[in-house]
């Protein structure tokens, strides 16, 4: 795995951090070679990353960032709670997300999509738009379209075809994982009601 390239992956993440909480701009570097970064919507773990044993938090550019780190171990799910494990191509779902943020991009609305059994599907007064994916989703829920490009383009990045998606329920966070576990994409659905 190349650690620019997850940087790069990171810059994503960081650049969304809120500002009331600096520290967030950066990736914390585990002494075990992981590093995470989250926006506190999504957050991405990657294992096996980096050479540092200083637990240092940096900017996707290198610098030192001070502050002391949200501990991120807790909000990973035990994988045995999910109420749905499902292997999903990387290249399909990419291309239907991307379609839907696009879609949304067009009508100048926000990135926020519906996970509806077979399909991904995007609602506005002016359009609507569906993909047809060829996964089967038990429960309806809504989720960033922007969120999930970033995080299937970590993935392609990788080289991974497929991530498995575990669901934890419509109001908790779900997650993407690789198959060798090496990475993890941690990201908050929507709230609607």
């Amino acid at each position: 795995m190349d650690y620019k390239t997850f940087m790069k992956h990171a810059k994503k993440v960081t650049k969304n951090a809120p500002e009331h909480n600096p520290v967030l701009c950066g990736v914390k570097h585990f002494e075990d070679g992981s590093a995470v970064v989250t926006d506190s919507f999504r957050l991405y773990l990657v294992k096996g990353i980096h050479g540092r044993n200083d637990g240092a938090v940096l900017s996707p550019d290198g610098k030192k960032i001070g502050g002391k780190y949200p501990e991120t171990g807790r909000l990973i799910p035990d994988p045995l709670d999910a109420k749905q494990k499902t292997d999903v191509d990387v290249a399909e779902f990419l291309t239907a997300f991307d379609i839907m943020q696009s879609v949304a991009q067009s009508v100048s609305l926000g990135p926020g999509v519906m996970i509806r059994r077979n399909g991904v599907h995007f609602y506005s007064e002016e359009v609507e738009a569906s993909y047809e994916l060829s996964v089967e989703f038990e429960e309806v829920f809504a989720t960033n379209s922007v969120f999930w490009v970033d995080a299937l383009k970590l993935f392609k990045a990788f080289k991974y075809e497929t991530a498995t998606f575990s669901f934890y329920g419509k109001y908790r966070p779900f997650t993407l994982v690789s198959k060798d576990e090496k990475i993890t994409v941690l990201i908050l659905p929507i709230r609607i009601h």
